[in-house]
């Protein structure tokens, strides 16, 4: 038995960039990257939040003040318990373009009036706001303890932990309650973490009151999530990117390859332009567009595919 190791710290997550608001709302809410982004262009249009495409998680140090009065009314709004930090720099980092995605003043100047198209763009607007106001938030403080047990020679481990500050996490539980995952109940690893008696001492023994052998089969992989793929993605080329992923990875660019998928976008873009749909309406929702472009957006969908029947 090795101890609980206590204020083992979780740092608070960084901003959102694109990808990553992608992969939490795929995984919260079960929305595909493309209505992710579609929303999010939407909210853009109305000023509502800051440039969506964006691959930076940090601000400029000339945003820091700008920032900081943001963070400040948006903490009055939602949460009055976090605190803004005088200083704000541990938020400052390399941006190429455009900084991270944060929810505007404009947002939250109407944010009692403002009006959705739907669901979606609350969902997105709701996560930009609870990653905000996490980032400035304090580490959350746990101890965790390993276990090693000994039964007739053979050695089984196993982890588990005990909350002592909650710190961002009780900020993001209060603005968005606990996701279908229970991301507290499991380590590292995705594997669901074990609740030890309360009394456990090293070397001491403990007895069991049954026991049983289970038979089982074994299932195959199941399918990547969105989210997966787009964190899959994200370690292509890094340090902790595996053998495994690696093979997953050039399958998953085969596929995309035969279905034309590099150039989708721009094959999409000519399309459109040679209907005479230009290009400041390639964003726009179906719902925004007239009905002149609306049918030449559906026969640019239509002839997309190259179906067989022409």
């Amino acid at each position: 038995n090795v101890p609980g190791i206590p204020d083992a710290k979780e740092n608070p997550p960084k901003l959102f960039d694109l990808t990553a608001l992608q992969k939490e709302a795929n995984k919260r809410y079960g929305m595909s990257a493309q209505v992710t982004l579609d929303n999010l262009q939407a909210l853009y249009e109305r000023k509502y939040v800051t440039y969506p495409r964006t691959d930076s998680c940090h601000i400029t140090s000339a945003d820091v003040p700008a920032t900081k009065t943001l963070m400040q009314n948006l903490a009055h709004i939602l949460c009055n318990s976090v605190n803004v930090p005088e200083n704000l720099d541990f938020l400052v980092g390399d941006v190429t373009d455009h900084g991270a995605l944060l929810v505007t003043q404009t947002f939250l100047d109407n944010f009692r009036t403002a009006q959705f198209k739907n669901d979606y763009e609350r969902n997105i607007l709701r996560l930009i706001m609870c990653r905000m106001l996490c980032s400035i938030s304090p580490a959350r403080i746990f101890e965790e303890t390993k276990v090693t047990g000994l039964c007739e020679g053979y050695a089984f481990s196993g982890s588990g932990t005990k909350d002592i500050e909650l710190g961002w996490k009780a900020v993001e539980k209060y603005l968005l309650g606990k996701d279908d995952i229970k991301e507290d109940d499991k380590d590292k690893s995705g594997k669901k973490r074990n609740v030890f008696p309360a009394d456990l001492q090293e070397s001491k023994t403990v007895y069991s009151n049954s026991t049983e052998i289970m038979v089982r089969d074994t299932k195959p992989p199941k399918a990547y999530t969105e989210a997966e793929l787009l964190a899959l993605m994200e370690k292509a080329g890094k340090e902790d990117f595996s053998d495994e992923d690696g093979i997953r990875a050039s399958e998953l660019e085969a596929e995309f390859a035969e279905m034309d998928g590099w150039e989708a976008e721009s094959n999409a873009a000519s399309l459109l332009n040679g209907l005479g749909v230009d290009t400041e309406y390639h964003y726009y929702q179906m719902a925004d567009l007239d009905g002149n472009l609306k049918v030449k957006v559906l026969l640019a969908r239509a002839l997309f595919g190259n179906p067989d029947i022409l």
